[in-house]
């Protein structure tokens, strides 16, 4: 319709129009039609400049999103040249959002503190600008590793009064980075019940079965990490290559894990591929890197052209970068199901609620435990909680008890 009517209304009205357009499909979290329609915006702003600095900040902020960092720079240089100090920056929540987004990428506290304490000062904000100002809040908590306080303000964003009209795209963070920080803490059953049922956004610009795979392998559950990323292979032609590399790692691990060698090599070489095209390979927080390593050695072996940009990229277990381990670490002498309860224990889940998300009875569940108890000696799950804490097998909220 926009298209139809460009010679009967005015270019700079055309720019808005298509600016409201971006911003509905930006928090709705459909970023490549929030990017295509922020070009067109500016591209009808001609010589205005309000009007290309609303589509530049938008255009800024999908590409940050999108994981093009270098490009969503390049927009926040020229929106900012375009301001000229008229006040336009502070004002702008796509510009926060882009800012936030880089900050978090490169792990940028100070970027994205500043980009907050100038968006601060916008006189009452509007429903959308206080969720941006939370995300920001958000983003600046995980790149501190402050995961409870994470945890606090991802609730500001789901379950305050605010919730209700907070748009999907940051609602989908919110949850996202929650499940995250309670990963980082070792709180696996915490994690998967914060995901709950939730579906993916479309093309997955946030991906909850990756998330739910990560959690399902510390677990020791390989075939749930594969049957919950099938959706991500099978279904989702225009997933993002943001997130499909990571999900491939995930689904290579499991394979490894099960002795499914080839399917492993497969998807780990596709998943190494694409990482190197779309955003550089990275080590996996919380995933095994001696499993990680047996698949680069072999791709490394099986694919030796490749082989220079693979030992660029993802060096060898002995020199990875202060990874961060996981919440706990789980002893030979347990059984996979005594792996699982472990985490699921240090939960506020009841007996009967775990059972419900186990998809087992109560009965297994306390005859499970109960050979846990025995393994840790321990009698009941306050002493469970403290052994298993005491041992590191796994860490909990200090607070939550």
């Amino acid at each position: 319709m926009l298209s139809q009517a460009a010679g009967e209304v005015p270019d700079t009205m055309q720019s808005v129009c298509y600016s409201v357009t971006a911003e509905t499909f930006l928090l709705n979290g459909r970023l490549s039609d929030a990017a295509a329609t922020a070009r067109i915006a500016a591209d009808y702003a001609t010589e205005s400049q309000p009007h290309r600095f609303r589509a530049l900040s938008l255009l800024a902020a999908t590409l940050a999103l999108s994981g093009e960092v270098a490009p969503a720079a390049g927009a926040i240089g020229s929106a900012w040249e375009l301001d000229g100090g008229r006040g336009w920056v502070g004002a702008s929540w796509p510009l926060v959002l882009a800012t936030t987004q880089i900050g978090f990428w490169q792990s940028d506290a100070d970027g994205i503190q500043e980009a907050l304490d100038t968006f601060s000062r916008v006189a009452d904000p509007d429903a959308v600008e206080r969720a941006v100002a939370n995300t920001a809040v958000l983003g600046l908590h995980m790149v501190r590793e402050d995961y409870h306080s994470a945890v606090a303000t991802a609730a500001t964003l789901t379950k305050s009064v605010d919730a209700k009209l907070c748009p999907p795209l940051l609602a989908n963070g919110a949850i996202s980075s929650e499940a995250l920080a309670l990963v980082h803490l070792g709180d696996p059953g915490a994690a998967l019940k914060a995901l709950g049922h939730r579906v993916s956004p479309p093309a997955h610009t946030t991906c909850f079965e990756l998330l739910r795979a990560g959690i399902h392998l510390q677990l020791g559950e390989p075939r749930k990490a594969l049957a919950v990323t099938e959706v991500c292979v099978r279904n989702t032609p225009d997933h993002s290559p943001l997130s499909l590399p990571s999900v491939l790692l995930r689904r290579a691990i499991a394979h490894e894990v099960l002795g499914h060698h080839s399917l492993a090599d497969a998807d780990f070489s596709r998943s190494a591929h694409l990482s190197a095209e779309f955003a550089g390979i990275r080590a996996a927080i919380g995933l095994p890197l001696d499993v990680i390593e047996t698949l680069y050695w072999r791709l490394a072996a099986n694919e030796p052209e490749f082989r220079p940009k693979l030992t660029q990229e993802l060096p060898p277990q002995d020199v990875y970068p202060d990874r961060e381990p996981l919440g706990f670490d789980l002893p030979d002498h347990l059984t996979e199901r005594e792996r699982v309860l472990a985490g699921w224990l240090t939960t506020d889940m009841t007996i009967q609620a775990i059972a419900e998300q186990l998809c087992v009875s109560t009965n297994t569940v306390k005859t499970q435990t109960k050979s846990l108890y025995r393994k840790l000696g321990v009698s009941s799950r306050r002493e469970a909680i403290e052994r298993l804490e005491a041992t590191g097998i796994v860490r909990t909220n200090p607070s939550a008890n």
